[in-house]
């Protein structure tokens, strides 16, 4: 399930490819941070 943070992946709003992967890598980086701090 994709919550409404990450909305901009699932309907790709960007046009210049370089935006999108870089909300992707954000969105990623985000996501993995969130894990860790949860887990430790």
């Amino acid at each position: 399930m994709v919550s409404n943070k990450y909305r901009r992946l699932v309907v790709r709003w960007e046009r210049i490819s370089a935006f999108f992967d870089a909300f992707l890598f954000l969105a990623t980086i985000h996501i993995w941070i969130n894990k860790i701090t949860l887990v430790g």
